[in-house]
């Protein structure tokens, strides 16, 4: 299906995207899109729905003027011979009109909200959809951006790592030993059984890593690609 583009202007000092920020780019303007024209096609419903009933009244209204100017007919043709009224006037006639352009209304109506609902399932299909694509170019802009301080971590991580087993196997050894005062033993043994360090698929972890503080920063730098292809990621 196709949607309008959103522009952006960018400054001229702007350095030229990524060939994974311009993919981005054209996922965040067709997710957008498809959003903007859902809520346009669920405010038409909404308006399509308030006519019907609108109309739905206003039928209601003639249909009882009608059994009026039914029940009073035979008044009115009296009127007509007195000279009281206007012969070429018919309450029954006006209401029976108004009823069929009442009705003519609610069909249409009807008919305009039928085809707005197919075309709202489309949207929310195509929305569904690119919302698949625009996750995908954010992984790519990921996998393309990260390299280097993911590089940079790893290496931290495993020196820290190859300290913290170091000083672990010491305090272990110490402790087992006897070697450690009370009440320094026993906070020593409390750190010893917080062994569990945050893992990947297919391992065991005792804490919800998920929602650890660290991650804070790169949850927010994903949510920002879903609508910005230029936002920054963590340094």
């Amino acid at each position: 299906m196709a949607m309008k583009s959103n522009v952006h202007l960018v400054p001229a000092d702007t350095p030229p995207r990524s060939p994974e920020r311009s993919k981005l780019a054209a996922a965040v303007d067709r997710h957008q899109a498809a959003i903007a024209t859902l809520a346009r096609i669920e405010a038409a419903i909404d308006h399509a729905s308030e006519t019907s009933y609108t109309v739905m009244e206003t039928a209601a209204v003639a249909e009882a003027a009608i059994e009026a100017a039914k029940a009073n007919a035979d008044d009115h043709l009296v009127s007509i011979a007195l000279g009281e009224v206007d012969g070429a006037t018919s309450p029954l006639a006006t209401t029976t009109a108004e009823l069929e352009r009442a009705r003519n209304d609610l069909a249409v109506s009807r008919s305009t909200t039928t085809a707005l609902e197919a075309r709202q399932t489309a949207v929310t299909a195509e929305i569904e959809w690119s919302r698949v694509v625009l996750d995908d170019a954010i992984r790519d802009v990921l996998k393309a951006e990260t390299s280097a301080s993911v590089t940079a971590m790893m290496s931290k991580a495993k020196q820290l790592q190859a300290e913290l087993v170091y000083l672990r196997v010491v305090l272990r050894h110490l402790l087992h030993d006897n070697g450690i005062t009370e009440p320094l033993a026993q906070e020593v043994g409390s750190f010893l059984h917080d062994y569990n360090l945050p893992a990947t698929f297919n391992c065991t972890e005792l804490k919800d890593y998920s929602r650890h503080p660290a991650a804070n920063q790169w949850r927010a730098a994903r949510d920002a690609l879903k609508v910005d292809a230029d936002a920054a990621l963590p340094a």
